[in-house]
């Protein structure tokens, strides 16, 4: 069994806390992905379609911090009003799933 890069006690002392910070995020989505990606702030949000009405607020959008291997066009594509989130983790959750279901059905088209 091949050990990792970071021992497990490192990681686990950083993720002691219950609340995703910007370094939490990183370090997990590249441990996932293999690439950086930052947690981006709105003001405003449309959710749904184009005909929704703005939204007002604190919202979070995970970007890639540089070009990525096609993921987030994808993403953004299949997601176009459902990109900005209420919460930071809510946000990391939805990223990670279609990322995965990506990874798995539609890397290659």
């Amino acid at each position: 069994m091949m050990e990792p890069e970071i021992p497990l006690e490192q990681i686990n002392a950083m993720m002691s806390s219950e609340g995703l910070t910007n370094h939490h995020v990183e370090f997990y989505l590249f441990t996932i992905t293999g690439y950086l990606y930052d947690v981006a702030q709105a003001a405003a949000r449309k959710w749904g379609d184009e005909a929704s009405l703005v939204e007002h607020g604190i919202f979070y959008q995970i970007t890639p911090n540089t070009d990525d291997d096609g993921f987030f066009t994808w993403y953004c594509e299949v997601r176009p009003y459902h990109q900005f989130f209420k919460t930071v983790d809510s946000a990391v959750l939805h990223f990670v799933f279609y990322w995965t279901l990506w990874d798995k059905d539609f890397r290659n088209e």
